[in-house]
């Protein structure tokens, strides 16, 4: 597969558009991509949104920044489509606000704890595939993404 940096400086890959800009070749998982197995291990296998796995690669690499641009918005584990994005974000939300560190290692301990299991894996393709530099971006994309899920529910409400 054949890989290229647009101008923006974002990757771009063979296929479909993302929100954040890359192409994914259709029927292939990120993971397959750059030969990571965690896909195997997931619960939910529909492939994660790339503005999730950016938002907890910064979240890991840039907590007080990221962190301070969620919660201000009111951003819950709700958010996210991604049933583990939301277990990392619901795991780095209650380290935050305990004042504990914010790490890949203090995360993967945790979610042992809550969830029984670390999802290291997940944890270490999201910070090598996250920009912090766009953790801004990344944040605009999940909130937009989630009011629109939020509006769709509430007119399927209302035609029923």
């Amino acid at each position: 597969m054949r890989q290229r940096r647009s101008l923006r400086g974002v990757r771009i890959l063979d296929g479909r558009e993302s929100c954040v800009g890359e192409r994914i070749q259709s029927g292939i998982n990120p993971a397959q991509i750059i030969g990571m197995s965690f896909m195997e291990t997931r619960k939910n296998k529909k492939n994660i949104p790339d503005h999730e796995v950016g938002i907890v690669g910064t979240v890991l690499e840039r907590p007080k920044e990221m962190m301070g641009i969620l919660l201000g918005w009111g951003c819950d584990s709700s958010w996210f489509e991604h049933e583990v994005a939301g277990k990392v974000f619901a795991v780095a939300t209650a380290l935050h606000m305990e004042g504990n560190p914010i790490d890949p290692i203090t995360v993967s301990g945790r979610l042992e704890v809550a969830y029984g299991e670390k999802y290291e894996s997940f944890l270490e393709y999201c910070v090598e595939r996250s920009m912090p530099a766009h953790g801004g971006y990344y944040a605009e994309c999940l909130r937009e993404r989630w009011y629109a899920r939020k509006t769709l529910a509430s007119v399927h409400l209302a035609e029923e």
